[in-house]
């Protein structure tokens, strides 16, 4: 693990914690072993859910069909998969230098 994400063959597996309720979605910067993101979102039904997978596809040009959250759906810390590409690796790398 590289910190918050592992780069496997052709996904990139990302540890995350999501601040739900927020003023508005963002990447909050790296916190622990996890890239923090606020989500504007409720966690009730879902909902915290499929905004942080709206906003991840809206941040690396991805499709929302594209990510899937692979564990943590009903708590604050999740794992989420997404496709392999130099522009999410570079853009992560982004998160750990600032």
């Amino acid at each position: 693990m590289t910190d918050f994400y592992n780069i496997g063959d052709d996904k990139i597996t990302l540890q995350v914690l999501i601040k739900p309720n927020a003023r508005s979605n963002a990447v909050l910067g790296v916190h622990g072993d996890r890239l923090k993101i606020a989500i504007h979102a409720a966690p009730e039904k879902g909902a915290a859910n499929q905004t942080l997978i709206k906003f991840l596809a809206d941040e690396f040009d991805l499709k929302q069909s594209d990510i899937e959250i692979t564990h943590g759906h009903t708590s604050r810390q999740k794992v989420v998969v997404l496709p392999r590409s130099s522009l999410i690796v570079d853009r992560l790398k982004k998160c750990l230098s600032s």
